[in-house]
């Protein structure tokens, strides 16, 4: 089985490096030392290479790390279940394989936009190859906070208003544009909410500059939304008038599960967001981690 680290276990780093001739380990080691406090021997550390070209004069690697004791602590709670881990997984790589296994996707550059209570991560993957992975500041709680506050009402009362009600309707106008009716609910919660979008916007939009600096000018052909944010009605068609870019949660006719073909053509009632890290950390040794 492959077990997979608590994401507040875990920090993602991006590393840039100039390459030594001791190698790649030695030098990403080096700048990881800079940036962490304490010795590195109190952690369990992994990389990926993002970019290594003999050619560039600086190379990129996504680094991995964990405290020693909590991935200790983690692996005896599986043992004592009876299980044998064969190997710890982390969201960015399970990603990676996913959206590498869809058919429709595995050529294209991919930004996958995995949002959580507290916080969300930005993953790019282009043409099977993990480009980039980022912890943003925004959030569940924090999008469900400021409309609660605005309309003056609990936490409570403001999540079930927004999963009755979306954030915008898809109703479209003779003219193909989304139309908003002013006594529809859902007006209100996007005009509420839309800010906080705009800041996810903007952190999305620094990622492309990198991104299309990385593929030679190859843009992000589509986005995916996953997590707590993604099952809200209407989040996709906000995210898309924002970004001018298709977007859109994984669901079963986009292909989701081409790469099991003994389920592929029966009905599983739609896909939810939260089983695309599952299913990632599931295609472990099928899809080949690029």
């Amino acid at each position: 089985m492959v077990a997979a680290l608590p994401s507040t276990d875990v920090r993602i780093l991006p590393i840039a490096y100039q390459k030594s001739p001791q190698g790649d380990a030695k030098s990403i080691i080096d700048q990881l030392q800079q940036r962490i406090d304490g010795s590195l021997d109190d952690y369990v550390i992994d990389y990926r290479l993002l970019r290594s070209n003999p050619s560039d004069e600086e190379n990129l690697a996504l680094v991995v790390m964990a405290k020693r004791e909590k991935v200790i602590s983690y692996l005896q709670i599986y043992e004592q279940a009876g299980l044998r881990p064969k190997a710890l997984d982390v969201g960015p790589t399970a990603i990676q394989r996913l959206i590498s296994a869809i058919p429709t996707t595995k050529q294209e550059t991919v930004l996958v936009i995995n949002t959580a209570r507290t916080k969300s991560y930005l993953t790019i993957v282009s043409v099977q190859r993990l480009l980039l992975d980022q912890e943003i500041q925004f959030s569940e709680f924090q999008v469900l906070n400021k409309l609660a506050e605005a309309l003056d009402i609990d936490y409570s009362m403001a999540e079930e208003l927004i999963r009755k009600n979306g954030l915008i309707n898809d109703r479209k106008s003779n003219s193909g544009t989304l139309s908003l009716d002013i006594n529809d609910v859902s007006v209100v919660i996007h005009e509420i909410c839309k800010p906080q979008f705009l800041k996810l916007v903007e952190s999305i939009n620094r990622l492309l500059v990198f991104s299309a600096s990385e593929t030679r000018g190859v843009p992000v052909s589509r986005v995916y939304l996953l997590g707590a944010v993604g099952r809200w009605k209407g989040s996709d068609l906000l995210l898309r008038s924002m970004l001018n870019i298709e977007v859109a949660p994984i669901r079963e006719e986009d292909d989701f599960y081409a790469c099991f073909p003994i389920v592929k053509g029966k009905s599983v009632n739609g896909i939810v967001p939260e089983m695309v890290k599952a299913t990632g950390y599931a295609l472990r040794g099928l899809v080949g981690d690029a």
